[in-house]
């Protein structure tokens, strides 16, 4: 309630704040276009040297009062988070690299797609633009086992398993489509490509 990272309880008129304990946090607060506007339903993920946080925004639980419909993420003694996935209940997903700890970050529906934190150094795309299908060349030996595709708006056009590190995308239509990969790790890597 005072912002401070910790979790506090009101009942009634009775506040009771947290104590503190040094400790590091990170909390998502979602706005919700395509999807309802409190987001519930979406799926925010962070990732780090801790490796990987999950918190579903939820609704409808506990008995008289209801919790928060922020995403709120304990870090321990962790000082960076690498990135933060929000996979949205409209099928859009937005990604947030880098972002600074022991904060509220606020986070509209489908704010980062024009962006270009979807390029990383992952793996490479050969042709692009393609006309039927996407040959992937993988950095640092990655072995990818799944591939989805996002239209600009992060609307999901098609999700398969990946084999011989080739995609089929004559199908899609001509335009900027967003491709990312999952490694055996369960690891995502994202890339733009152009369907022409």
């Amino acid at each position: 309630m005072n912002n401070d990272g910790f979790f506090d309880i009101q009942n009634g008129s009775t506040i009771r704040y947290a104590v503190l304990n040094g400790n590091n946090w990170f909390k998502v607060k979602l706005q919700g276009i395509q999807s309802n506007s409190n987001g519930i339903g979406a799926r925010v993920e962070i990732y780090g040297a801790f490796g990987k946080q999950i918190r579903d925004i939820r609704s409808g639980e506990g008995f008289k009062y209801m919790g928060s419909l922020n995403a709120h993420f304990g870090l321990g003694t962790n000082t960076e988070i690498t990135q933060v996935i929000i996979r949205w209940p409209s099928g859009v997903v937005d990604t947030i690299n880098n972002p600074s700890i022991n904060q509220a970050l606020y986070v509209v529906e489908g704010s980062t797609l024009s962006n270009n934190q979807f390029e990383n150094i992952g793996f490479s795309l050969y042709p692009n633009p393609a006309k039927n299908n996407i040959n992937i060349v993988s950095a640092n030996n990655l072995n990818f086992t799944m591939a989805k595709v996002y239209d600009m708006t992060g609307r999901l056009m098609t999700r398969t398993s990946l084999e011989n590190n080739t995609i089929n995308v004559e199908k899609l239509s001509i335009g900027t489509y967003i491709l990312i990969l999952t490694d055996d790790l369960g690891n995502e890597h994202s890339q733009k490509f152009i369907k022409e």
